[in-house]
C-alpha cells in the first residue's frame, strides 16, 4: 500500500496548480497595485509647513546692473536654438 501512488495524486501538465502558471501575471498586478497606491498616497500627502518668508532688509541693486551671460543651458522644447550664448542686460529705471 505504501509503494503505490494513487492515480488521483499523479502530477502532470494538466493537473499542475494554476498559481504556478499565473505567477508572472500575479506579480505584475501586485506591482502595479502597489505602485499606484504609492503614487496616490504621495499625491494626497500634505507638504510640510514652511517658515514665514521675510524680505531682505537691504538690497544692492547696482551690484546686478550690467550684462549677464548664461554659463550653461538645459535644452527646452519651446526654445528654437539652444546652442548660441544668451545674454541679458539689466539696468536701473
Amino acid at each position: 500500500m505504501f509503494g503505490v501512488i494513487p492515480r488521483a495524486m499523479t502530477i502532470n501538465a494538466m493537473t499542475t496548480p494554476t498559481f504556478q502558471r499565473a505567477a508572472p501575471a500575479t506579480l505584475l498586478c501586485t506591482a502595479l497595485l502597489l505602485g499606484s497606491l504609492f503614487v496616490v498616497s504621495a499625491a494626497t500627502a500634505e507638504p510640510p509647513p514652511m517658515a514665514p518668508m521675510t524680505p531682505v532688509p537691504t538690497l544692492d541693486l547696482e551690484r546686478y546692473v550690467g550684462t549677464w551671460v548664461e554659463v550653461a543651458r538645459l535644452p527646452n522644447r519651446f526654445q528654437r536654438d539652444g546652442s548660441s550664448p544668451r545674454t541679458a542686460l539689466f539696468d536701473l529705471r
